[in-house]
């Protein structure tokens, strides 16, 4: 009897140690990043950032390692914004269109006495020189500062009031007294009020004189209305 219990045993035994056990299986990602399960509760964790890919149709020289690399910008609408802005400083801005003209069709509108034409011409020439070497009708035997002025002129002889306040500051800043004296004294004798006196001191009793016949010299076209391109370089 002590022999059965003691085979009953043994096979017990063997039982439980040959017995399949659960598989152990390796768990399953979480279906959301860990970031968002990591979240505390009550708070919507950020969305991961997605992987920066180069579009196939983006040309090499166009991609960077550190992201998509900005295409520049094109200078002439910097340019056009610019003019703008010193336009409407100097107080002779001119319509949208004409900011855009090509420089011959300018040329053609200024030979018919179109003073925002002569306006575009004078700020372009003078200040946005080397910008014009490859526009049809630019000159290259010509200073362009010196043309920019010329065309300024045109229009002060032409009626714009500003204008003789703008060459007074042109000439001015060039060191050119006299030119600057003779476009002052030009815009007062049109009725214009300046609020601060033009500094004429180095100038001697021979150059001032000088100035004010220049002066006088546009105030005879300006009266007569000389025909564009009429004024005698300054």
């Amino acid at each position: 009897m002590k022999k059965i219990f003691a085979l009953a045993a043994m096979a017990a035994a063997l039982l439980y140690f040959t017995w399949p056990a659960e598989q152990n299986t390796v768990p399953a990602a979480p279906s959301v990043p860990i970031a968002s399960a990591a979240a505390p509760a009550g708070k919507a964790a950020a969305p991961a950032a997605p992987a920066a890919s180069a579009s196939p149709d983006t040309p090499s020289w166009s991609r960077s390692p550190f992201g998509r690399a900005a295409p520049l910008a094109e200078s002439q609408p910097r340019a056009i914004e610019r003019r703008k802005e010193q336009m409407k400083e100097g107080g002779y801005y001119t319509p949208e269109e004409y900011f855009t003209l090509p420089l011959k069709e300018l040329q053609k509108r200024a030979k018919a006495g179109d003073i925002y034409a002569l306006l575009q011409l004078g700020q372009q020439y003078y200040y946005e020189g080397p910008a014009l070497l490859e526009e049809d009708g630019y000159q290259l035997d010509e200073d362009p500062r010196f043309v920019g002025k010329r065309h300024f002129a045109d229009a002060a002889v032409g009626g714009h009031g500003q204008m003789p306040a703008v060459l007074a500051q042109l000439y001015a800043a060039e060191g050119d007294m006299v030119n600057a004296y003779a476009w002052r004294l030009f815009g007062e004798q049109l009725g214009e009020h300046y609020a601060k006196p033009l500094d004429i001191s180095k100038l001697n009793n021979q150059q001032q004189n000088l100035a004010r016949q220049q002066a006088s010299l546009l105030l005879g076209r300006f009266m007569s209305r000389a025909p564009v391109g009429a004024i005698p370089p300054q």
